[in-house]
């Protein structure tokens, strides 16, 4: 399912194709179990400045298609068809259902991490986290380890870690099903808002 803009258009309507994904296939074979079908037949065309759900079952291969497009998982049949072919680790933004942040880093280091990697300079790092941050309201926990935090200011951490380094697409895989519903609503709001200043 697509979802749609409050003008009723889909979000990304008339922007260029950033992903064709044309007749995906994911079978899992474990050594002691029979093969499991995951994905049959996908096909999902992603745009420039589209927001695209998957909604199904649990179990049904939504983050399998999600670890398909990331790169993460490269054994299935079909084809991947990218307008421009990211770059591993600068084009591809992953949230997953945990956190998973750094437990001995700050929310600054934690959020910093993709940055360091890939060489951006201590105060372009410093600019970036602290306008990041302010966009989620965690500029006063900057110095704050994970254990210091709530659940959704820790998934908030993950959000604009995520978005640090200005990927192509970003893809969250359930990252507040963990969530109570007043968070997850908030975390909602304050990511189509991120989504629409960056």
């Amino acid at each position: 399912m697509v979802e749609t803009s409050l003008s009723g258009q889909p979000y990304g309507a008339g922007e260029k194709t950033l992903v064709a994904i044309e007749n995906v296939n994911k079978t899992y074979r474990p050594r002691v179990a029979e093969p499991v079908v995951a994905l049959t037949d996908v096909n999902v065309d992603i745009h420039d400045n589209e927001i695209v759900s998957l909604i199904g079952p649990s179990g049904c291969g939504k983050s399998t298609l999600l670890r398909i497009i990331a790169g993460l998982d490269k054994e299935y049949d079909g084809t991947l068809n990218w307008s421009r072919e990211p770059r591993p680790g600068k084009d591809i933004g992953f949230v997953f259902q945990e956190p998973a942040l750094l437990p001995w880093r700050t929310v600054r280091r934690n959020v910093a991490i993709g940055l360091e990697v890939q060489g951006v300079s201590a105060s372009e790092q410093r600019d970036r986290v602290d306008y990041l941050l302010g966009l989620v309201g965690l500029q006063d926990f900057a110095e704050s380890f994970p254990r210091q935090l709530s659940g959704g200011m820790r998934q908030r951490v993950a959000i604009v870690r995520a978005l640090a380094y200005d990927p192509q697409i970003l893809l969250m895989d359930e990252p507040f099903g963990a969530l109570d519903a007043i968070t997850r609503d908030k975390l909602h709001d304050d990511m189509l808002r991120i989504w629409e200043e960056t």
